[in-house]
């Protein structure tokens, strides 16, 4: 079962670094800087995965101090702290997601047959 893992963690990484890739020459083609070198772009990849690998246990380590099992919108907010921007990025799009999600639940009581 190990060499399974072994073999998706590749295939994810893999996926990151293409995914970063495609990012990176969108990136170009829009704006009128220095062009990326194709080791950059590895390399840019493979920071993403390990940083995305160590957010995961950030966050896992503080639901679980805040005694919870779900990682939440709060947690991410918290890790997204060290930067301004992120965090006021990260502060925005939680925001959207409760009103679309409080939107989405009064649609549906709204839309449900009374009880009889």
């Amino acid at each position: 079962m190990a060499q399974a893992d072994e073999v998706d963690e590749e295939r994810l990484k893999s996926a990151v670094g293409y995914t970063v890739g495609l990012i990176v020459k969108d990136f170009e083609e829009k704006s009128e800087g220095p062009t990326f070198s194709k080791r950059t772009i590895s390399l840019l990849g493979d920071l993403v995965y390990r940083q995305t690998e160590t957010a995961a246990v950030d966050l896992q380590l503080f639901a679980r101090h805040a005694k919870r099992t779900t990682v939440t919108m709060e947690d991410v907010k918290l890790i997204s702290r060290r930067s301004d921007t992120i965090h006021d990025h990260v502060s925005e799009v939680g925001d959207m997601l409760a009103t679309a999600t409080k939107q989405n639940r009064k649609g549906k009581k709204a839309a449900a047959p009374p009880d009889t």
